[in-house]
């Protein structure tokens, strides 16, 4: 006799439920319980290297600098915001936490600096950028030491345009999604 045919297929339709039961709960839980954990140990392995790094005076000051290597620690006071953000925004470095746009300034520096951060997954830290406020500060801690801006512009742009990339001086952008195409 063989496995089909001893198989009810009462059985096989229940089963092949109970998988699919299994992997829509497994999608619906890791966003939200397992992903934030997942971000909060990279983010404490990622500070603890950054200010490791710091002490020790090897801290990246710019340069081809390998993705994942913690380059920066952000902060947003108006909303809470204390991240260490890690070279590149490829998905696997934004898991850690906010990304410096590679071949952009680090800031601290002349040009244009680039984080990207998720909005609402894993750790979310660019979740309340919609709050900041124009005139609120954002500090910067690089090898380069401590960076104070001012924000000067809040903007929504749709996602292929680049004219926020445009500017001279110390700038610092910080890009996030907001759904769809923006």
């Amino acid at each position: 006799v063989s496995l089909w045919a001893a198989l009810d297929w009462r059985t096989v339709v229940r089963r092949a439920a109970m998988v699919v039961c299994a992997v829509t709960i497994g999608m619906l839980v890791f966003p939200r319980v397992m992903a934030p954990l997942v971000n909060d140990r990279s983010q404490t392995l990622a500070e603890r290297r950054l200010e490791t790094d710091l002490l020790a005076g090897v801290a990246p000051l710019g340069g081809a600098i390998p993705a994942g290597t913690p380059v920066a620690l952000l902060e947003i006071p108006g909303i809470g915001l204390h991240s260490a953000a890690v070279e590149g925004t490829a998905a696997e470095q934004l898991v850690t936490g906010p990304g410096h746009l590679q071949g952009s300034a680090l800031p601290g520096q002349v040009g244009i600096s680039a984080f990207v951060g998720r909005s609402s997954t894993f750790g979310a830290e660019f979740s309340r950028l919609d709050e900041i406020k124009v005139g609120d500060t954002i500090s910067a801690t690089t090898a380069q030491g401590a960076s104070t801006y001012k924000v000067i512009d809040i903007t929504r742009r749709s996602a292929d345009d680049a004219a926020a990339f445009v500017g001279e001086g110390n700038m610092l952008i910080l890009v996030t999604s907001t759904g769809g195409s923006s």
